[in-house]
């Protein structure tokens, strides 16, 4: 066989399957980190400061990255009652920093609950700016970490029902009433 075939042979043989594929593989990966704070730190989502005096369940960042092949993108979603836009941008920052992915292809959000670490002025909460830097780093980490745990992934979907894990403030109004 002349040389440019067993070149040609040997470069073809040593291309992964996925580069040859004229659709991209789609990928998933992801991370938590854990972002409790620390005892004596203040708790907010009351109306009023109160203290953590005990740690019932540990915080998480949970972090989801997804890769289409063209287009890499992040969701991180934060226990949190609220947290302000300047601690998410902090995170976005120090992961383009470390990985390139563009900050705007990371969308973070707070789960919204009443009994994690004060993160923004709420209820007469003050937040500790510690703790502030601290979340940021600990949210970059899980993205981070998402990305590195890229694999070959389906996306699918279910349905299910579970109404005794459910509670709606709402009241219940009679017909025809409007109190």
């Amino acid at each position: 066989m002349k040389a440019w075939r067993w070149c040609f042979l040997f470069l073809w043989c040593g291309i992964p399957a996925s580069l040859l594929a004229d659709d991209p593989v789609f990928r998933a990966g992801a991370a938590a980190s854990v972002i409790t704070p620390p005892l004596g730190s203040s708790i907010n989502g009351g109306f009023q400061d109160r203290q953590a005096a005990y740690i019932h369940d540990d915080l998480h960042a949970r972090c989801l990255a997804l890769d289409d092949g063209k287009t890499r993108l992040v969701l991180v979603a934060a226990d949190s009652c609220v947290i302000q836009r300047g601690i998410f941008d902090e995170a976005k920052r120090l992961v383009h920093e470390a990985t390139g992915l563009p900050m705007e292809n990371m969308l973070m959000s707070a789960t919204h609950s009443h009994s994690c670490g004060t993160l923004t002025a709420v209820g007469q909460s003050d937040p500790d700016p510690f703790y502030q830097r601290f979340v940021a780093r600990r949210i970059a980490d899980g993205v981070r970490c998402a990305l590195e745990n890229l694999e070959p992934a389906k996306i699918g979907w279910g349905v299910g029902k579970v109404p005794e894990h459910v509670f709606n403030r709402r009241w219940l109004m009679k017909p025809g009433t409007c109190r």
